[in-house]
């Protein structure tokens, strides 16, 4: 069994080389003008009239990226310098919740505003409703040049999160054996020297994909040192590792070269990261934009008596708690608005809070930016999954509630007082588990009477190089 996870740290090295040389020149070189390069990133002509002075907006998106291995969020090996740099001059929100914990419905959450119950995502991962606008839609409206590159198709055409946007871009989009975020902030760089020259508002949409398995060393973010297990770098059977860590084949020391590997890619990523946004200050844009970094989900390393590596399937913290910073656009003569937040925010209020922001008379229920008293409202944060299982949660204050429809058995924790959910207190708080209760219910009908106001969703056909990609993902068993 261990035989197929044997692959050697040096050959992982040899790959990274390799991909480096075939693939389009990375952005540290990628300078406007350079001679002998060409920009990848081409723009239709836009006739859509747009209003001066309004911010531009860059979303820095990262695939599976748990908050607590960030140094910005307390993790005691420095993984995000840049981030933590950015973190500076920005929002950092402690408690972001992704609306589900795999990657379409919460990137959905994202571009939509809606929880992805409404949007009729469940099992499968569904193409985004024709009726319901996307933010590059909204934004595009509004006489924005737009430009969206990601690094996994479960966000791609055949999903329809291109919709809105003027230049689209999934090459680097190879599966878990592919290094992407070198050609992914090349190619964003790209489209940043053409976005600044057209003298409009943009948004640009950057998405990473690295910290998702395959878990990868990287040369210059050796953090392995010193072990001497049997597993290795560049593992290639994600089913087979599962297995291992649900028969307790891995010994503590092998969950944490996991974590090692893990938290390589995480700063191998944010140093890429780093290199956009020293091109958003070295264009001169940076004050002028709304720049918000996030995840869409973390992952499990087997931390927990159902042992369970990846995500998908439950709705504990290290799967829903995401990274999100936001840096807003700073006003001269006014203070940056700069500091944490405490309060739990949900990711599907991003698309109505930047919105509002740039148009005021957008009509926006809620959001995730504090008013100019610092006042942020206290409404119940809700996530979900139905992916091998039914579970619905809910956060109100220091509460949460993770309710499984198919067992009927409830798990309610106490956040101040139980931050790891190791101590379900359902049995002891019988008037707070059926308020709750309550709440979820109503929630998950209103998502049901919204979903009937769409069309009939039907997953798209995949290839067969598109379903083995998926399965070496760990989507499909």
């Amino acid at each position: 069994m261990m035989g197929r996870w044997l692959l050697s740290v040096f050959l992982v090295g040899i790959s990274l080389v390799s991909f480096g040389a075939s693939a389009p020149s990375a952005f540290a070189g990628a300078k406007k003008n350079e001679p002998g390069k060409e920009n990848l990133c081409r723009l239709p002509e836009i006739s859509t009239p747009t209003q001066k002075g309004l911010p531009n907006v860059v979303i820095l998106a990262v695939d599976t990226l748990r908050a607590d291995r960030l140094s910005l969020y307390g993790h005691d090996r420095e993984t995000s310098p840049n981030l933590d740099r950015l973190g500076r001059d920005s929002l950092v929100f402690d408690r972001a919740i992704a609306p589900a914990p795999w990657t379409t419905p919460s990137f959905a959450g994202v571009f939509t505003g809606r929880h992805p119950g409404e949007l009729g995502i469940g099992f499968d991962p569904l193409p985004l409703p024709e009726e319901i606008p996307t933010l590059a839609e909204e934004l595009s409206s509004r006489g924005y040049a737009t430009a969206g590159i990601v690094s996994h198709f479960f966000i791609g055409t055949k999903y329809k999160f291109n919709r809105g946007f003027g230049f689209w871009d999934q090459r680097y989009a190879g599966g878990h054996a592919t290094v992407s975020s070198d050609g992914v902030s090349g190619l964003a760089s790209d489209c940043l020297d053409v976005l600044v020259e057209t003298d409009r508002p943009f948004f640009l949409f950057a998405h990473f994909f690295d910290p998702h398995y395959d878990y990868l060393e990287h040369q210059s973010f050796p953090f392995s040192e010193g072990y001497e297990g049997e597993l290795h770098s560049g593992g290639d059977n994600f089913e087979e590792l599962r297995s291992m860590a649900k028969t307790g084949q891995l010994t503590a020391q092998d969950r944490e070269y996991l974590f090692d590997l893990y938290d390589s890619e995480v700063a191998f990523t944010d140093s890429r990261i780093g290199l956009l946004i020293d091109k958003l200050r070295d264009a001169g844009v940076y004050d002028d934009t709304l720049i918000i970094f996030v995840a869409d989900h973390g992952e499990m390393f087997g931390e927990r008596n159902d042992r369970w590596i990846g995500h998908t399937q439950f709705l504990f913290d290290e799967l829903i708690r995401i990274p999100l910073v936001v840096k807003l656009p700073h006003a001269e003569g006014q203070p940056p608005r700069i500091g944490r937040i405490e309060k739990t925010v949900s990711l599907v209020d991003l698309m109505p809070s930047t919105l509002k922001l740039i148009d005021p008379s957008y009509s926006a229920s809620r959001s995730v930016f504090p008013d100019s008293k610092g006042n942020l409202s206290d409404l119940p944060v809700f996530s979900q999954t139905r992916r091998w299982r039914d579970l619905d949660a809910m956060y109100e204050g220091p509460w949460k509630l993770v309710y499984d429809r198919k067992t009927h058995r409830p798990l309610l924790y106490n956040l101040e007082t139980d931050p790891g959910e190791r101590r379900n207190v359902a049995q002891d708080h019988p008037k707070r588990l059926a308020k709750m209760r309550e709440e979820l219910d109503l929630w998950k009908k209103a998502l049901g009477v919204g979903a009937s106001k769409v069309s009939g969703q039907v997953a798209p056909t995949l290839t067969g190089e598109e379903m083995e990609k998926l399965r070496s993902l760990g989507y499909i068993r």
